[in-house]
């Protein structure tokens, strides 16, 4: 028990129930060692402030059974407590069959066995069952019977006995069930509030735990000394009484004000921690919905790169196997074979710049620091990286009205894939002329660029347009409708906010119009 005791009363919380544990256990031995000494006239039984009102020995066992759950756990305490009922009812039926029993063997009041009833139903309320509304009824109740009895006390002794069942009720009784009920309560609002002892510096000056017990135990303390300096008559009862009182209405004024003060305190930490967690929640969706965006992007580029892999693999197995057949028949011709190597490298070596490129457009989805570039410095840029692939009986021609500043790795995408389409629909034999202008509206910057190349079908462009990469997928079988690079184009369009239109004539070539929001 002392290892019990040691470890409660070193930890900072339950003030007010701490000295009230430790003045019902003082008290209570006092008066049993009284009356078991045969010496109880002195100011601990009461017998000095009330001779016929004097602390019963089976009080101070009640008492002592009352203190019992700060020391033990729930199954022993409950044993204790009903221990402590059967006493009372016992009393009760000695008081209702009229047996007189005297010296240590006396009957508590009817006022002290209805208040023990009270108390330990409390204390069977908070340790066992842990109903807060019964609670709250009980240990009311208590607080008003022993404050009923302490203040009639102060006012003239003697009186209180007038009242039924209070003829034997000691002024020590009172004064300790009206200290255990103001640490009932506390006990009650701790538990309520011990889930909550916040370690982080923003909330714990505002934790009840910080000022919870100076308004349960400065009244204890305050009524405690009060009462004693009155019955020795050092002030007046009136002086005292009034004493009580205005220090009673301060410190319920000044509770009233802490507790709304703290809370405010602790209305601004949460709504900073709510608006910070609001922010937080914002850019996680935000970055969720990005990352959703990606990964519909890196889809597609898992199987586009699947196609344009396997696609040139087996046109090197088909020109193998030709050459194997040519050379087996007689009839190999090494300038077709020649010319059917270089259009698979080609073909290769377009896929994989779409994919480059491609890549570089998933991984600067999101970048918002993207260094701009002036769009006709993007367009000499890009004519010098494709030269490798440009046919030899190209015409290229320039009308550039306006110019403007786009993010590089978006506006060099996009004429990549508008050279580099124009370049691989051409046919050979004829000439490639590749038209473009740009010019300035109110809200767009216009760029229109012309070709006649014959290999882009009206199929293809609808495909575009639409923007169905599963469309696209299916139906790009062989090169000659390989239409992923202008499928692209429409994806970097779009994430410049602009538009693009396709126009498609099969004698005359294509015209596409692009227009960005330069606003």
């Amino acid at each position: 028990m002392y290892l019990t005791t040691t470890k409660h009363f070193r930890h900072k919380t339950f003030f007010a129930y701490k000295f009230t544990i430790f003045v019902t256990i003082v008290l209570a031995v006092l008066n049993l060692y009284s009356w078991f000494t045969n010496h109880i006239n002195n100011f601990f039984t009461g017998y000095i402030i009330n001779a016929n009102a004097t602390m019963k020995p089976v009080t101070s066992v009640s008492f002592l059974i009352l203190t019992v759950p700060f020391f033990l756990k729930k199954t022993p305490t409950k044993v204790f407590l009903i221990l402590g009922f059967i006493i009372q009812i016992l009393q009760l039926i000695g008081i209702g069959l009229k047996i007189e029993l005297t010296g240590i063997y006396s009957f508590s009041s009817v006022a002290t066995i209805f208040m023990f009833c009270l108390a330990y139903l409390s204390a069977f309320f908070i340790n066992i069952s842990a109903i807060k509304n019964y609670f709250i009824t009980t240990t009311s109740l208590l607080y008003l019977i022993s404050s009923f009895a302490i203040f009639f006390y102060l006012l003239n002794k003697n009186s209180v006995s007038s009242f039924f069942g209070f003829e034997s009720l000691s002024w020590n009784t009172s004064i300790l069930f009206f200290i255990n009920s103001i640490a009932l309560f506390e006990v009650v609002l701790m538990e309520n509030v011990q889930q909550y002892n916040f370690k982080i510096t923003p909330y714990k000056k505002t934790h009840p735990y910080q000022y919870f017990p100076y308004f349960f135990l400065l009244p204890i303390l305050v009524i405690m000394a009060i009462s004693t300096i009155i019955y020795y008559n050092v002030i007046s009862k009136t002086l005292g009484v009034y004493i009580i009182f205005l220090f009673l209405n301060v410190l319920i004024l000044f509770s009233i004000f802490l507790y709304t003060f703290r809370f405010i305190d602790f209305f601004k930490v949460i709504s900073q921690k709510s608006k910070e967690l609001y922010n937080a929640n914002k850019t996680l969706n935000k970055v969720n919905n990005e990352i959703q965006e990606k990964n519909l992007y890196l889809e597609d580029f898992a199987t586009i790169t699947s196609h344009n892999l396997r696609e040139p693999i087996i046109a090197l197995k088909e020109l193998q196997n030709y050459y194997k057949e040519s050379f087996k028949n007689g009839k190999l011709n090494l300038r077709e074979v020649e010319q059917m190597y270089q259009s698979n490298v080609t073909n290769l070596n377009y896929g994989l710049n779409l994919l480059i490129n491609y890549h570089d457009f998933i991984k600067n989805l999101n970048n918002k620091t993207l260094d701009n570039i002036s769009f006709s410095k993007s367009l000499k840029k890009t004519l010098k990286s494709l030269e490798y692939l440009k046919p030899t009986n190209t015409t290229l021609n320039f009308k550039l009205n306006a110019d403007i500043k786009l993010p590089e790795a978006h506006i060099n995408n996009i004429f990549n894939n508008l050279l580099t389409s124009s370049y691989m629909y051409n046919v050979e034999e004829n000439e490639l002329k590749i038209d473009i202008t740009t010019y300035l509206t109110r809200k767009y910057f216009n760029i229109i660029y012309r070709d006649n190349s014959t290999k882009l079908n009206q199929q293809t462009t609808n495909l575009i347009i639409d923007n169905t990469s599963e469309k696209l997928k299916n139906y790009n079988n062989d090169r000659s409708n390989n239409s992923y690079g202008l499928y692209f184009l429409k994806l970097y369009i779009k994430k410049l906010n602009g538009k693009i239109d396709l126009f498609n004539n099969s004698n005359k070539g294509n015209l596409i119009r692009i227009k960005l929001n330069h606003e």
